[in-house]
């Protein structure tokens, strides 16, 4: 059983610009309200440690595994409820592509899988789908001020 999240957000921004601030985990305490910090080397195979705000000010922590690294076009990692990918998993995934004059839309998304998928998905959507919406939000606020 798998449940989905998806957002897309469309910015004045050109796709390498939007690439620059997604890839850069060492400034996301700095614009970030929702994934608020990412400890590892963003190259594929690395070893993550991802902390988001789900309910402010409650902090999670888990695990992940970048397993998607395709500059300027996709970005996604993979993180399982206490190594247990047939319980619980998340695939974390930012999909980027170019659009005319300079602009970028992103697709932002999270695919839920494993055994308590389910209860957990019912217990974490709004809160995650309201994060990830802060998350585009702040993304696009980041790109605007850089372009100034």
């Amino acid at each position: 059983m798998t449940k989905k999240i998806t957002t897309r957000i469309q910015m004045d921004a050109p796709v390498n610009d939007v690439w620059a601030v997604l890839a850069d985990f060492a400034n996301y305490p700095s614009w970030n309200p929702f994934i608020v910090e990412i400890s590892g080397q963003c190259t594929l195979g690395a070893s993550l440690r991802i902390a988001v705000i789900l309910q402010p000010p409650k902090r999670q922590t888990f695990e992940a595994t970048l397993l998607t690294l395709v500059p300027a076009q996709s970005l996604a990692w993979r993180g399982s409820w206490k190594g247990s990918t047939w319980l619980f998993c998340g695939l974390h995934q930012f999909d980027l592509r170019s659009l005319p004059n300079a602009r970028t839309e992103l697709t932002h998304s999270e695919t839920f899988s494993g055994l308590l998928s389910a209860p957990i998905f019912h217990s974490i959507r709004h809160d995650t789908e309201r994060g990830f919406g802060a998350m585009n939000a702040a993304l696009e606020r980041r790109l605007c001020a850089s372009s100034t």
